[in-house]
């Protein structure tokens, strides 16, 4: 007599892209270097937050990307806010895709 067994298969999270500029930080290579200690924030959502929403897809420097192109998966990785740590209380919005690194590092 076969038993019935159960598989259980740990579901991962929904893949996550970094819409910053030219940015290709993807959460699906996790495990390469590159990636190390980077995670993911949600874009604000238009609805709610429609001038930092505005600020951040800006901030992108993307061709035909507006507050009007976020959806609710759309994400933008840590390493595009002052510090590379996500936004925090004194920067809030993620570095412009166009800032030099001369001007990144004087924000």
């Amino acid at each position: 007599m076969e038993e019935n067994k159960l598989v259980f298969v740990k579901k991962k999270g929904a893949t996550k892209h970094c819409c910053h500029g030219t940015c290709n930080s993807d959460s699906r290579y996790a495990d390469r270097p590159e990636m190390k200690d980077v995670f993911f924030i949600r874009f604000p959502q238009n609805h709610r937050e429609p001038e930092k929403c505005a600020r951040w897809a800006l901030a992108c420097s993307r061709q035909n990307f507006t507050a009007e192109s976020i959806k609710k998966d759309t994400y933008i990785c840590c390493r595009h806010f002052v510090g590379g740590k996500g936004p925090t209380h004194d920067h809030p919005d993620p570095i412009p895709a166009t800032a030099t690194k001369y001007e990144a590092c004087n924000l």
